[in-house]
């Protein structure tokens, strides 16, 4: 049994991230621009059961890190999965940010201006 998870079998993709991979977006309140986020999709895989060498792990999944900018420069990061996960991807569609208390108006960027974002973060390029 690994003391880590076993990165090399094939990861459960989840469909749902398709239309927000590698993506950015513009969060905004009343037309002004509060914070631009960028989505970057990685894998994880939690412990079923055992411990030391004896672990089981889960089948590896997708989940987001999600990068926020803000105007002022300040940066801040989450991991999204589960029902928080569920419930963004809900509000996604609907063109709905909620961050500390607050509704934001959502706007999906181009490749173009999602690769600026992603170079500015500093995040290596990924493929789509």
């Amino acid at each position: 049994m690994p003391w880590k998870p076993p990165f090399t079998e094939i990861v459960e993709v989840d469909q749902r991230l398709d239309p927000y991979r590698n993506r950015a977006g513009c969060a905004s309140h009343d037309d002004r621009k509060i914070m631009r986020l960028y989505v970057q999709i990685d894998s994880l895989s939690t412990q079923r059961s055992g411990c030391l060498w004896w672990r089981v792990w889960s089948t590896p999944r997708e989940f987001i890190v999600l990068h926020m900018l803000m105007e002022d420069g300040a940066y801040d990061d989450a991991w999204l999965c589960g029902t928080v996960l569920d419930e963004e991807l809900f509000d996604w569609s609907r063109g709905i940010f909620r961050y500390r208390g607050q509704q934001l108006s959502l706007r999906w960027l181009n490749d173009e201006h999602s690769a600026a974002l992603r170079r500015e973060i500093g995040l290596e390029e990924q493929p789509r």
